[in-house]
């Protein structure tokens, strides 16, 4: 944990000292998803979701758009991205629906 936090601190120096400073992608992963990312806590408080239910919708839903693969295909029993999902497929799919309902807009 102190690594990591030294690690922290050393980027954020480095981007205040160097405005030609290229992060990293731990960096980059930290400051989208880590704890004090301004995009989690907002997702979280906004669906109501813990950090770790967070963290597995992201890992697939970046597995799904890396791929450019529909929910089907990433939750195929006999397919390649099965054996390694994080979430349950209703899990997944209601995360997805909660979104929908809730920034919907309405005509009129």
């Amino acid at each position: 944990m102190i690594q990591k936090d030294q690690q922290r601190s050393n980027f954020s120096r480095q981007q205040n000292d160097n405005q030609d400073f290229i992060p990293e992608f731990d960096d980059i992963v930290n400051i989208m998803f880590g704890p004090s990312s301004q995009i989690a806590n907002k997702f979280c408080t906004e669906l109501g979701l813990d950090r770790n239910t967070f963290l597995q919708f992201m890992c697939n839903f970046c597995i799904q758009c890396a791929n450019k693969i529909s929910t089907a295909e990433l939750y195929n029993k006999n397919g390649f991205f099965s054996k390694n999902i994080e979430m349950e497929e209703d899990e997944y799919v209601q995360i997805w629906k909660k979104m929908a309902m809730k920034y919907k807009i309405y005509d009129g």
